[in-house]
């Protein structure tokens, strides 16, 4: 019977403890599988399955675990005002004889993470045969009561000095509980927050059309401007849309984002985790009158922010945004 092993301890069969975890704290799992050089040695040589087994096969080793986890997370920050920048989420690789994952938050307080492991080895007859499976349970601790104020929303317009400006306003004050460790200390880790933009949409009309990203959209977000965008449990945006030409007659504003909160429980190896997230958009549309030489506000209104925390997966990106040249000051 295979047996599972962390930091050096026994933690699967009946006896067994249950170790305790942060949510974001690589979890990295041993077993006593024997290796192929060991099987090929026995008297009847065995072997395992391969890797990728046919339809209907088993591969040679197999885990599962419960609750929302990753096998890794890889952010890339900006370097300046470079829009070269990158945030990728692994899988957890299940087929390997050891086990390198994270747990993600999951519901609303510390819960229970089963792990399940077995392997199988290729006989001589009657085949493919598989270990009992064994069970190590895991004790995961995260920030509770995490809620999120939104005030300060705002839209407003004017000629300033002479070209209209639009801006929009959000500020995000959140609150959380931070988690204790297995002796009762609590464990404050850090709280940040990252920006993405999934819409970015900007045209100018009477001048020649430009847009912010090339088209970004909720497939492919984009990182706004740094990494992260600010830290602590409060931030405040307040985009802002100014014509740099009289030959611009008219403008047209469509902006997503999704600002993510951040816990990182400062362990070894640890990562940063979603906890909330809230979305609001700067939506707004101006034109020039030729009759009174002002612009005016078509549609234009506050962000509305909404935030969530249920079901959040890690904000990933392929690129940051700094602004079209048609803004003087875009985010």
């Amino acid at each position: 019977m295979p047996v599972i092993q962390y930091n050096g301890n026994t933690i699967s069969g009946a006896n067994a403890t249950m170790p305790f975890a942060f949510v974001g704290q690589q979890i990295q799992l041993t077993t006593n599988t024997p290796s192929p050089e060991a099987l090929s040695a026995l008297p009847v040589p065995l072997t395992f399955p391969p890797a990728n087994p046919p339809p209907g096969g088993s591969p040679p080793y197999q885990w599962q675990v419960s609750s929302a986890n990753i096998g890794g997370y890889t952010v890339t920050p900006p370097s300046g005002l470079s829009t070269s920048s990158s945030a990728i989420a692994q899988a957890t690789a299940l087929t390997n004889p050891s086990l390198t994952t994270y747990w993600l938050p999951s519901g609303g307080g510390n819960h229970t993470g089963p792990i399940t492991y077995q392997y199988c080895i290729t006989l001589p007859s009657p085949g493919t045969r598989c270990s009992v499976p064994v069970q190590a349970k895991f004790t995961i601790a995260q920030p509770t009561d995490v809620s999120a104020n939104i005030f300060d929303e705002s839209f407003t317009h004017s000629d300033y000095p002479a070209l209209e400006t639009m801006k929009w306003s959000i500020s995000i004050e959140a609150q959380a509980v931070s988690p204790s460790n297995q002796s009762g200390t609590l464990q404050s880790g850090q709280y940040q927050w990252v920006q993405l933009i999934s819409v970015d949409d900007v045209e100018s009309f009477g001048a020649k059309q430009l847009t912010c990203t090339g088209g970004t959209t909720a497939s492919t977000p984009a990182l706004d401007t740094q990494y992260p965008y600010d830290t602590d449990l409060l931030m405040s945006d307040a985009p802002a849309f100014t014509f740099t030409s009289s030959a611009q007659t008219g403008m047209n504003v469509t902006e997503n984002f999704e600002t993510y909160l951040m816990w990182n429980p400062e362990v070894s190896t640890s990562i940063w985790v979603p906890l909330g997230l809230v979305r609001w958009s700067a939506v707004g549309d101006d034109a020039y009158n030729s009759s009174t030489g002002q612009y005016t506000i078509v549609s234009g209104s506050a962000p509305a922010g909404t935030f969530a925390v249920v079901g959040l997966s890690e904000p990933t990106w392929s690129q940051a945004v700094n602004g079209p040249s048609i803004q003087s000051s875009c985010h």
